[in-house]
């Protein structure tokens, strides 16, 4: 539960080692005067190249803060690269490489997987203020209203999850360097050729003694300590009676597609007209965030915004071409769109909003995909509070009455209902919440169980095994789910252990709902463990 996730460590150090295998022509001639300070796979790399890398990751080091799991402020590089941030800050031409290599593998982090993670790691901004102590204090980045301070920590924070997603990607697609091929090709091409005989057992069987009980008990006391399968010199086959750390567990996530297409559901269901006066609402409240692109005929836009509602005001003609995908019957070139927009282009051609509806037509796509992005992403931020406060509650009352039955005499007859309507411990207690969901928000969380058999942490690291939570990452605690439930799950911890990570609250007892979870396709995910077995 400390540290950094253990695959990304890996990959960190599997990163710095692929550049140095793949890049053929370093970082030369870094001293001198000449602003050319080498060459990268035959392109020259300026000097202003790398320090602008550096400065991105020198403001995210010094004005850029989230809280750790004791609340205390880490920087922004800590959070993200662990131990080596300080690798990172004293070499800025490691990170300018790895922002590259990530630039190349086309592992630039989106807009709305940006502004998610942003807002799940709740960044701070240090900003200055001559009458606070120090003359800086911190603001949410969610109140910052200044458009050149928002661009300069959206640019900073995207360089950093950026390679932090190329991390990740690395970890589940890991690029295979040359001198690994040749190694694997040489060790193999001299390895010893066994031909080996299989025999039948049962054939033998008969002519086995059939072992005493006293054979059996020596059997065991000598392998009770060893897993079973794990070989060695000692004990060739393998024997063991020790079974591995396993749990059971439920799992619910919020997804983000699915936040996604219930948006565009209900956009579709509603007028053309009321469409579009909520998108040109949205424009107008961010307008900052769209600036005109350069060679458009729109004009800028007129100094005092307009009061009328859209049906007022009116878009350009955009190409009639029929678009694809789902969000196609929001866009201009859809031709129940384009006749819309082009009826109230007519109405304030010539008159003074004119100038501001045209600066509007320019991006209005653009403020399409980022009006959608933006409602299912405070849909899904809004089922996971939800979803968040009816686990909590429900298990803290679950709790309270598990430690009242521990007496006898305070045992209460039977167990506390929940707001699902059925016990906290009952099987179907996920599946209830998840309806309850439904009809509050429309938007049915998908829930996930996996009781069958005890999994361990292999098994709970392999997507195949058992779904999208494997490759899913706590912010809280910086693990992979497959660390997060075998390392904080209490049953499971020696005395030690156990009782530092209750101190803490951090503990996962039995049906007690985790931290959220998130992946990088934009998902959320809440588990809960209902059996453990210590090894």
């Amino acid at each position: 539960m400390q540290g950094r996730f253990g695959k990304v460590v890996l990959v960190v150090l599997g990163v710095i080692l692929m550049i140095v295998f793949i890049l053929p022509a370093g970082l030369q001639n870094m001293a001198g005067g000449d602003s050319t300070l080498g060459t990268l796979k035959g392109e020259k790399v300026r000097r202003n190249d790398v320090m602008g890398a550096r400065s991105l990751y020198d403001y995210a080091r010094m004005q850029l803060v989230v809280r750790g799991p004791a609340g205390q402020e880490v920087p922004l590089t800590a959070a993200i690269f662990g131990e080596h941030a300080e690798k990172l800050e004293d070499d800025p031409e490691l990170f300018y490489l790895l922002l590259r290599e990530t630039e190349e593998i086309g592992a630039v982090i989106p807009p709305e997987p940006l502004e998610s993670r942003i807002a799940e790691l709740n960044l701070q901004v240090r900003i200055a203020d001559p009458s606070s102590p120090g003359t800086q204090r911190l603001v949410d980045f969610r109140d910052i209203a200044g458009e050149q301070l928002r661009d300069d920590v959206l640019r900073s924070v995207r360089a950093l999850l950026s390679i932090e997603r190329s991390f990740m990607r690395y970890v589940d697609y890991p690029h295979i360097s040359q001198p690994l091929v040749d190694y694997f090709l040489a060790t193999g091409s001299q390895e010893v050729d066994l031909r080996t005989v299989v025999f039948d057992s049962s054939r033998l069987m008969d002519q086995a003694p059939e072992p005493s009980a006293e054979a059996m008990q020596a059997h065991f006391e000598e392998h009770k300590e060893a897993l079973e399968g794990a070989a060695s010199d000692e004990n060739p086959f393998g024997f063991g009676y020790r079974q591995p750390d396993g749990v059971k567990f439920q799992y619910i996530t919020i997804g983000g597609e699915a936040a996604r297409r219930h948006v565009l559901s209900d956009l579709k269901a509603r007028s053309v007209a009321d469409r579009e006066q909520a998108i040109y609402s949205y424009w107008r409240e961010n307008r900052a965030r769209f600036p005109v692109p350069p060679g458009s005929s729109a004009t800028q836009p007129a100094t005092q915004p307009a009061t009328q509602p859209v049906e007022d005001e009116a878009p350009s003609t955009q190409p009639a071409t029929q678009p694809t995908g789902d969000e196609a019957f929001l866009l201009a070139s859809n031709a129940e769109v384009k006749q819309f927009l082009d009826g109230q282009t007519a109405q304030v051609t010539g008159g003074a909003r004119e100038p501001e509806w045209r600066s509007f037509l320019a991006v209005h796509d653009d403020v399409v995909d980022r009006y959608v992005s933006t409602r299912a992403a405070e849909l899904k931020g809004n089922v996971g509070r939800r979803l968040r406060e009816i686990l909590g509650g429900d298990y803290r009352a679950f709790d309270l009455a598990r430690a009242a039955g521990a007496d006898p005499q305070n045992a209460p007859a039977e167990p506390p209902r929940s707001r699902a309507g059925v016990p906290v411990d009952d099987p179907d207690y996920l599946e209830r919440v998840a309806e309850r969901i439904a009809e509050e928000f429309g938007l049915r969380p998908s829930v996930a169980t996996y009781a069958a058999e005890y999994y361990g942490f292999e098994e709970t690291a392999d997507e195949a095994v058992v779904g999208p939570i494997a490759s899913a990452i706590s912010p809280q605690h910086q693990a992979m789910f497959s660390t997060y439930i075998m390392g904080g799950t209490l049953p499971l911890l020696d005395a030690a252990q156990r009782r530092q990570l209750e101190q803490s609250g951090q503990g996962l007892a039995l049906y007690k709902p985790s931290e959220a979870l998130l992946d990088i396709e934009g998902n959320d995910f809440i588990f809960r463990v209902i059996e453990a077995r210590p090894d």
